[in-house]
């Protein structure tokens, strides 16, 4: 074999990105809010691949919270895994947006994740008081990790916070906010 077919073969591009499931795409959209913090409603190992790609990308440690669903979960559900993930997350780090954002085993089971938060920002008036608790938002981001990938969680993701957070454009700053979309990370 000569230099020049060596050479040839060298300079071939082989693209090879990473492609996961739905809950990365979100958790990487509501990482990028000011003082947001992803909450995820499944089990350990669904943040901990993200937690690690994040401090790899990112160089820096990233904080990404978990419910911690087990066994039991599957049979009787996850709400107080997410009501009392919120509380914690609420009273330890006062964020100004909590997104909770599903995983197949809390779609699977069914969780009614917008009722649970209900009762947690419920449960946040009567512990922190209605102005305190108030100043968090907290958003239910649907992303069933068995149907496509983290660019699809982030647009679901994306989606939801403009639902839940947007605000009349009348009593705006006269200022617009532009999301060009995921970057692999």
């Amino acid at each position: 074999m000569s230099c020049a077919n060596v050479m040839k073969r060298d300079r071939t591009a082989v693209i090879n990105p990473l492609v996961t499931c739905q809950p990365m795409g979100a958790m990487y959209a509501v990482a990028g809010i000011r003082r947001g913090l992803p909450l995820v409603h499944g089990s350990q190992g669904c943040s901990t691949f993200v937690r690690y790609s994040f401090s790899r990308h990112f160089r820096e440690p990233s904080e990404i919270a978990v419910t911690s669903l087990h066994e039991d979960a599957a049979v009787f559900g996850g709400r107080k895994n997410l009501i009392s993930g919120i509380g914690n997350l609420a009273s330890r780090f006062k964020p100004s947006v909590i997104g909770a954002i599903s995983t197949c085993s809390s779609e699977i089971i069914g969780d009614d994740m917008e009722g649970f938060i209900k009762i947690a920002q419920e449960e946040l008036k009567q512990k922190m008081g209605e102005v305190e608790a108030g100043k968090i938002k907290i958003v239910p981001i649907s992303t069933p990790s068995f149907v496509e990938t983290h660019f699809k969680g982030y647009d679901n993701a994306i989606k939801a916070l403009v639902n839940n957070l947007a605000e009349d454009p009348t009593d705006s700053n006269g200022k617009i906010n532009i999301i060009p979309g995921i970057v692999n990370p």
